[in-house]
């Protein structure tokens, strides 16, 4: 098992706009650690 630790501002009492930023580094990363774990895509296993 993995573990990851990243630091992220507290999106509490931010304005809408930094907690939407905030939000999307998250999905960023998440993205990115998706990427990193799963390299191959079952596109790529099946050959096509």
């Amino acid at each position: 098992m993995s573990y990851r630790d990243w630091k992220l501002p507290d999106p509490a009492g931010q304005p809408l706009d930094t907690v939407r930023s905030i939000r999307d580094d998250i999905a960023d990363r998440i993205q990115a650690l998706i990427t990193e774990l799963l390299p191959t895509t079952a596109k790529d296993q099946s050959g096509k």
